[in-house]
């Protein structure tokens, strides 16, 4: 239930531009994510693609394995730009902790194995944490 909210509520703010208003980063080098339009256009890709697993987790019929699979690998795509653009390494543990079930997820997306929906947990966990951290709300 947590996740279906957390990402229903990503996915309305996204849409409607205002998922990153009012950001309260609290790192001292890094300007806030609303200044940084490098690292908000990848995380803005990443929501989209959360959002889109959510709803395949949710489905009451078979998965789409291969919808699963694109989705993981733009969200890897992601990673890799926010990693390069993230000069001070602020996110590298965040990063690397959404980036591990995220790899576990396009293995088993391809393997057709239903051991997805374990790591799609994982990687909205990754995601709340980083924003219990980074985000004034960790819900937004």
């Amino acid at each position: 239930m947590k996740k279906v909210i957390l990402s229903t509520l990503l996915m309305i703010l996204a849409c409607i531009g205002t998922i990153y208003a009012g950001s309260n980063v609290s790192r001292g080098n890094l300007k806030s994510l609303k200044q940084r339009p490098e690292l908000r256009e990848q995380m803005d890709k990443m929501i989209l693609s959360m959002f889109d697993i959510d709803i395949m987790m949710n489905k009451t019929h078979e998965l789409d394995y291969e919808i699963l699979q694109e989705d993981a690998e733009r969200i890897l795509q992601a990673i890799g730009e926010i990693r390069a653009k993230d000069r001070h390494k602020i996110f590298y543990k965040h990063l690397k902790n959404l980036e591990e079930p995220t790899q576990e997820l396009l293995k088993y997306s391809k393997k057709q194995d239903p051991l997805v929906s374990k790591y799609a947990d994982q990687i909205f966990d990754a995601c709340f944490k980083c924003h219990s951290i980074y985000r004034k709300n960790p819900l937004y």
